[in-house]
């Protein structure tokens, strides 16, 4: 017997192989298993006073942001700056000790930056709640940025205790300048 899916891949379960498999699925397979185990050397406990309860209480689970800062002026990836994600002024806390805010910026990272804020405790399942967190960017030789994000999200049973890519979300590529136009106006005078 096999079973054709969608994602344009065979199945067969007596041999448990896939046969002709894309490679998207692969990968989404291979995300998945590696996100379900945890790494050993890591400490996953909760960060204190997160609002996030290891007990099966109904939560908002906050998706991870993800998003790419670069230079305004020659679109490279920036390093050597801070961000911080803010709910309400105070730096939001994250899921565990692994995710960080704020987050210093390094080359290796190409401008990409990743937060995954605790969940949020709440008393029902299937409520619906709107975040408004702010992303500040700050370095000395560029204005300061501040991004805007909100984030509606329905109540589940409780905390996600693993990353997903279904809740993940991506914001659209920012840009820092310097604090005036000098910058700009180099850059035309130079062509």
């Amino acid at each position: 017997m096999q079973y054709v899916f969608p994602h344009g891949f065979n199945f067969r379960p007596k041999t448990g192989v896939y046969k002709n498999p894309d490679i998207t699925t692969l990968v989404h397979e291979g995300i998945k298993k590696v996100s379900h185990n945890l790494r050993p050397n890591f400490d996953h406990a909760p960060v204190p006073g997160a609002g996030y309860s290891a007990a099966k209480s109904p939560a908002f689970n906050i998706p991870t942001i993800v998003g790419r800062i670069l230079n305004g002026n020659n679109f490279e990836p920036l390093s050597d700056i801070v961000l911080k994600l803010t709910l309400n002024g105070e730096l939001v806390p994250m899921k565990d000790r692994n995710w960080q805010s704020p987050y210093r910026m390094v080359s290796n990272t190409n401008g990409n930056f990743s937060f995954w804020p605790a969940a949020v405790v709440t008393t029902a399942m299937g409520e619906e709640k709107t975040f408004e967190y702010s992303l500040k960017a700050e370095a000395p030789e560029f204005e300061p940025l501040n991004y805007v994000i909100r984030l509606t999200v329905t109540s589940e049973v409780q905390a996600a205790s693993s990353f997903t890519l279904e809740r993940t979300f991506k914001i659209p590529d920012l840009y820092l300048f310097p604090p005036s136009d000098e910058g700009m106006e180099r850059a035309i005078e130079d062509d």
